[in-house]
């Protein structure tokens, strides 16, 4: 397989990375660039901030018919279908967890597995939506959520050494941006970088003056035990998708729109 031979000779993709893993970074590069992208040559770390995170989580209803809402979800699932299966040919195995708790304590459990390996567990989805379209089955057993999970656990986070925490998921959403179709970002944008927005910047992280809680302070939760965002399917607003747009309503004195937001 000429994706196989090749990938021997990758030495540095992406410089700048926390732990980079060449073999997967190669595969998904090859597949970026089958599609007219590529990943950049040096990444670059970002932190979330705190105004564009409290300006972001999803607020109200789902809305998965909805036009944008759909054909966005429709193309992210192709596109992740594509991964797995490029993944699942270039020898990396997929289970379900079925033991108590998470499969991993920690990002870096799962990327040695993942590097000395080529195994990934997922933890199951339970409790979605049926009317989310990342809710259909995918294979037996697997919904697209499961995929989702699987994909971004590899692209986001086991290739590019990024952690789980709030910065971690920050810029693992925006590797895996890198290469997907502007069709498919504003589904990956809910589904990942507006959803960490939540965990690690809503309301049961704050105080009753809606002050962030710090490491020490009484009421404040670790992040490994912070509760999961509801999943919603809908079509985030520019601004929460194009960071270039937030600062620049933020110049326009926009903040003040969203002043009082939850």
């Amino acid at each position: 397989m000429r994706i196989m031979r090749t990938r021997h000779h990758i030495t540095s993709v992406c410089a700048g990375l926390p732990d980079p893993n060449p073999h997967l970074l190669g595969i998904i590069r090859d597949w970026a660039r089958r599609r007219g992208r590529d990943l950049p040559a040096h990444w670059e770390m970002s932190r979330p901030d705190e105004r564009f995170a409290r300006f972001c989580p999803p607020r109200g209803r789902t809305h998965p018919l909805e036009f944008r809402t759909l054909e966005s979800y429709r193309a992210l699932i192709a596109e992740i279908g594509e991964q797995f299966q490029l993944f699942s040919g270039a020898g990396y195995t997929f289970s379900l967890w079925r033991g108590d708790g998470q499969p991993y304590r920690n990002s870096r459990e799962m990327r040695a597995d993942v590097r000395r390996n080529r195994r990934l567990f997922v933890y199951p989805t339970s409790g979605m939506p049926p009317d989310h379209p990342l809710a259909a089955w995918a294979a037996p057993g697997w919904s697209w959520n499961d995929v989702f999970r699987a994909v971004h656990d590899l692209v986001g986070h086991a290739a590019t050494g990024f952690q789980f925490g709030p910065v971690g998921e920050e810029n693992a959403f925006r590797f895996h941006a890198t290469i997907h179709s502007p069709a498919a970002i504003p589904a990956l944008v809910a589904e990942t970088r507006l959803q960490n927005c939540w965990v690690n910047f809503g309301p049961h992280v704050r105080d009753a003056q809606g002050i962030l809680i710090q490491h020490g302070e009484p009421g404040y939760i670790p992040p490994p035990t912070r509760p999961y965002a509801t999943q919603k399917a809908f079509s985030p607003v520019a601004a929460s998708v194009d960071c270039a747009l937030w600062r620049s309503f933020l110049m326009d004195d926009f903040a003040e729109i969203t002043q009082g937001c939850p």
